[in-house]
């Protein structure tokens, strides 16, 4: 269950900050969450489970900008 983004994916969409990846997924929504800084929210606004390599990464829908760029999935 849930969305995945692939290589091509984000390749594709050329985002510059890796939350902006996730902006035309049906369902999520970016949201500001601090000065410059952006998130992820689903539905009702719920905050979603990210996964990166395999590992959960706690706060990972607010802090994912920060914690890697777009060019390092591709």
């Amino acid at each position: 269950m849930g969305r995945y983004l692939t290589a091509a994916d984000i390749e594709q969409r050329n985002p510059l900050m890796l939350t902006e990846a996730f902006r035309m997924t049906p369902g999520v929504q970016v949201v500001q969450t601090g000065y410059g800084r952006q998130g992820l929210r689903l539905r009702g606004g719920c905050v979603p489970i990210v996964w990166l390599d395999g590992m959960r990464i706690a706060d990972g829908a607010d802090e994912l900008d920060w914690l890697v760029r777009p060019q390092d999935l591709m």
